[in-house]
């Protein structure tokens, strides 16, 4: 199990060598304490690791821990989010304003689907995707460091409730992906390769509560592969 890219000590973003630090990929505030030792981490330079993205760190494990109801990510939403909605009234009511109760599905490992009516949080989509896109990039690093994303084009999608054209292939990354987990019920992620080496796909899982597409392929090949996917007309990065 991969957990630091010791062959390529370089900024996973824009591959500088000097005033490297690690960047934890997912964030380590979605872990509550005491965290695994096993998380996954990357090098990121100091320009890339900015004051930015621990912002964004902070908006994600918000959105994430918002969308949960039990489990861990409760855990983070009790122990860190009310705190920063206590001092960001106008953010929490940003934050709820995008709660709607759907019906949510949820894929199981034998190919069935349950599902309840929940709240659900949609996402921020024009600030989450370029989001996403770092976090799958830093992913790729850690876990394919074989593979290079350099000149791909990425998609990413969130899988709402009621969007059943995503079904199929939330299963298909399922079974032929390979899958990595870190902490009890805080983040699961199936991963594929394709066979010639120039395109992938990413099912994420947070809390078992949010559940994210990405999608990425060497350059002309994207828009053909995305496309054949199910997943064109979502925001591209």
């Amino acid at each position: 199990m991969i957990m630091a890219p010791t062959d390529k000590k370089s900024c996973f973003l824009c591959g500088a060598f000097k005033k490297l630090t690690r960047h934890h990929v997912p964030p380590r505030n979605l872990f509550p304490k005491p965290r695994p030792s096993d998380l996954i981490w990357v090098w990121a330079c100091k320009e890339c690791h900015n004051d930015k993205l621990s912002m964004d760190d902070e908006a994600f494990m918000v959105w994430l821990s918002s969308a949960a109801h039990e489990g861990p990510g409760s855990k983070i939403f009790n122990e860190k989010t009310a705190l920063i909605f206590e001092k960001k009234p106008a953010f929490r009511k940003n934050v709820f304003s995008e709660v709607k109760q759907q019906l949510r599905l949820i894929p199981s490992f034998d190919g069935g689907l349950s599902a309840e009516f929940v709240d659900f949080l949609s996402f921020p989509v024009q600030r989450i995707n370029p989001y996403i896109v770092k976090l799958v990039k830093g992913l790729l690093r850690a876990l394919r460091p074989d593979y290079d994303y350099s000149m791909d084009v990425f998609l990413s999608t969130a899988v709402t409730p009621l969007d059943w054209s995503k079904i199929p292939l939330i299963r298909q990354v399922q079974e032929i992906g390979r899958h990595d987990s870190r902490g009890d019920g805080v983040f699961d992620v199936w991963h594929c390769i394709v066979s010639d080496k120039d395109a992938g796909f990413w099912l994420l899982q947070f809390y078992s509560a949010a559940w994210i597409l990405v999608g990425h392929a060497h350059g002309e090949r994207a828009e053909k592969l995305l496309k054949t996917s199910g997943m064109a007309g979502e925001t591209v990065s």
